[in-house]
């Protein structure tokens, strides 16, 4: 499968303003794609494209921190950077409260509009990075059998076989084939590694 490029999605009504600002981005080796309203960005929501969304806090409609609402309430969605030339304080941090990446007051300078997009770009390849992980986990996971599974939550607090078998009510011999089992399935070759793998699942 093809790898799809990090975007930067610009949501503005005002046409002038956007080409603009594609035309900055795309000179900085950006790539992007231009909405002209929120409602229009939502009907054509990729949660699959990475990037990040530039969007104007001020437009008819939907305005951008109803967009950020919005995407929050979705659960997995693009870092959002919201941009205004008319955002208070209170709504500003209202919006970061929310989880906006950052909230830029026009005018700003070019390269703190780059600098900002970069970092958003940044925490959504690690956002996706993570839940790659975490997919990859719960598909081994899923390959346990109920008592192996038993057997893991145990093996994770440090249990030695002879107490997980006094817990559980079966030989030692059993919990040793469910250890070895388990591990072989989970592609682990120690209890660490089992470790890490809850506390991914766990943050």
């Amino acid at each position: 499968m093809r790898q799809q490029l990090p975007t930067v999605c610009i949501v503005d009504d005002e046409k002038i303003v956007c080409n603009g600002l594609r035309f900055l981005l795309e000179s900085a080796g950006l790539r992007t794609l231009s909405f002209v309203s929120a409602t229009q960005y939502l009907d054509r929501f990729d949660a699959s494209l990475p990037g990040c969304v530039l969007v104007d806090n001020v437009m008819p409609g939907m305005c951008g921190l109803d967009l950020l609402k919005r995407l929050v309430a979705k659960g997995r969605h693009p870092p959002v950077i919201m941009i205004s030339g008319q955002c208070d304080v209170p709504t500003a941090v209202r919006a970061m409260k929310i989880g906006a990446v950052d909230v830029l007051l026009k005018p700003f300078k070019d390269e703190i509009l780059i600098g900002s997009l970069q970092r958003a770009i940044a925490i959504d390849a690690q956002q996706r990075e993570r839940d790659l992980r975490i997919a990859e986990i719960n598909e081994r996971l899923n390959r346990l059998t109920p008592r192996e599974r038993q057997v893991f939550e145990q093996v994770i607090t440090g249990k030695l076989n002879k107490h997980i078998a006094d817990y559980l009510g079966v030989s030692v011999a059993t919990i040793q084939v469910h250890r070895l089992s388990l591990m072989r399935k989970l592609e682990a070759n120690h209890v660490s590694q089992l470790v890490r793998m809850k506390y991914a699942l766990e943050q």
